[in-house]
């Protein structure tokens, strides 16, 4: 492969993330607003701070995207890809931090130019090289049962509608050889074979549809069901500390899954995971790695790359990696488009739903949720969840008319 147009070494089929990480490129793109250097965190398809040009098409991302022979991928909002790079200047104009809140607020007239210079300045990416245009269309779907996350819990409502000859399809935007099993899961189940890689964006309570938008065969899909099981997971939210935006902070849940993903290998004493509790006492040990409580960090060192974490008594541990393990936040923002309810449950917010898993309607679609969507669990007790919600949706179809 080719990236900023120097050769780097791949094994193909490997997440192109797994690549970088190994070649010790860390930084894949700027940020829109400040210029800030941006790199891979949450390596889940999740987050999108990975986002790189990849074979003339801007926006893919690194930790779902495959490696392969001859491709293509540029760093995204840089000047100059292969020499200094100009917007580094904003690093050192600010070395003290950028507080965006405040900044260049007054007088008026000096805000309202900040304000004009930064609308030309964001924006992700560039348009795609003429050969990487591809045609787009738009199928709708009508459909009994709809299952949006493709995950453990998404899988056991799949099992279980599978099994009863129920017609579904499972919508998940990561690719099907990238939906392996978390490597936290005891006895995994394979990707379902009512899979449709596409993200879902949106849901419409107003039209009563479910969006999202294919990236093989680009197309725009739109889905109408009489049920719409939930099961969107969770995410590992950030941990508030100094620089914990700089390139080669990531995630110690997604780390440890690339790793299983990618048989990737990392020197222990270049990672150390920042937790809470016993949480991330475990994924450090699963990552071989030292770990130290968040409550212990005063500061991730690196300009603009990680090169050492630096405690409240003064220790500089050096590491290229930080992995941070906070307590993941429910994935709760497609239930709410959709009008569930949700409530705070400490670390995030999860969707409200009644015994059998219910959590509301949407026009004609009947809502359900399931799995790390509603609460903390392992991706044991998830896929436990899912078939359980599943079996509830069946009774209820048998017990219900069709016109209710």
């Amino acid at each position: 492969m080719v990236v900023d147009g120097r050769a780097l070494e791949a094994s193909a089929g490997e997440r192109l993330v797994s690549s970088l990480l190994c070649a010790d490129r860390l930084a894949t793109s700027r940020s829109a607003k400040y210029r800030r250097a941006r790199g891979p965190y949450c390596l889940r398809g999740d987050c999108g701070t990975c986002l790189m040009r990849v074979d003339g098409r801007s926006n893919r991302r690194a930790c779902t995207e495959a490696a392969a022979p001859g491709r293509r991928l540029g760093s995204q909002n840089k000047h100059r890809l292969d020499a200094v790079d100009p917007s580094r200047l904003v690093d050192h104009a600010f070395s003290s931090g950028i507080d965006h809140h405040h900044l260049m607020v007054r007088p008026r007239l000096l805000n309202q130019a900040m304000q004009s210079i930064a609308r030309e300045l964001t924006g992700f990416g560039e348009l795609p090289d003429a050969e990487a245009e591809a045609p787009s269309g738009h199928l709708h779907h009508r459909l009994a049962v709809l299952i949006v996350g493709a995950g453990p819990a998404g899988r056991g409502a799949a099992e279980v509608l599978a099994a009863a000859g129920v017609e579904h399809l499972v919508v998940d935007r990561r690719p099907r050889d990238y939906l392996r099993a978390p490597a936290a899961w005891d006895d995994p189940a394979p990707p379902p074979e009512s899979l449709l890689c596409a993200g879902m964006f949106a849901a419409y309570p107003g039209e009563g549809i479910f969006a999202a938008h294919a990236e093989t065969a680009p197309a725009l899909h739109t889905f109408a069901a009489a049920a719409v099981i939930l099961a969107t997971g969770s995410r590992d939210p950030m941990i508030p500390l100094p620089n914990n935006d700089r390139p080669g902070v990531v995630s110690a849940r997604g780390l440890l899954e690339l790793m299983a993903h990618d048989a990737l290998e990392l020197e222990p004493q270049s990672t150390v995971v920042v937790g809470e509790g016993e949480h991330g006492r475990e994924l450090a040990e699963r990552l071989h790695a030292r770990w130290v409580p968040a409550e212990e960090v005063a500061d991730i060192l690196g300009d603009p790359e990680v090169r050492a974490l630096r405690t409240k008594t003064g220790e500089r541990i050096p590491c290229r990696l930080v992995a941070l393990a906070p307590l993941p936040a429910p994935a709760h923002e497609l239930g709410v488009m959709a009008g569930a309810e949700t409530h705070f449950d400490g670390h995030g917010f999860a969707l409200v739903r009644d015994a059998a898993g219910r959590c509301g309607r949407m026009g004609a679609s009947e809502l359900w949720a399931a799995g790390e969507l509603c609460g903390q669990m392992s991706p044991t007790e998830a896929h436990r969840d899912g078939r359980r919600v599943a079996k509830a949706l069946l009774d209820r179809r048998a017990h219900v008319p069709e016109e209710e």
